[in-house]
């Protein structure tokens, strides 16, 4: 990032006051995304193991009568 203009420093129209540099913008980016993956990923296991316990109750639930249902 590079500053062009300070605080209170008087400038004119469409004058350049900063600069960002767009691959550390671009690496944010980027981590985010992959932030997202990890948390989708990571929701599907969890239905996965939700649908798993569901099945054992299930068949828990064959096998003993008196399991509620």
């Amino acid at each position: 990032m590079a500053l062009y203009a300070d605080f209170n420093t008087k400038v004119t129209k469409d004058q350049l006051i900063a600069r960002l540099d767009p691959a550390s913008l671009q690496s944010k980016v980027d981590q985010a995304q992959a932030n997202l993956e990890t948390a989708r990923a990571t929701a599907a296991n969890a239905q996965v193991g939700i649908q798993k316990a569901q099945a054992g109750i299930q068949a828990a639930s064959a096998l003993s009568p008196l399991w509620p249902t």
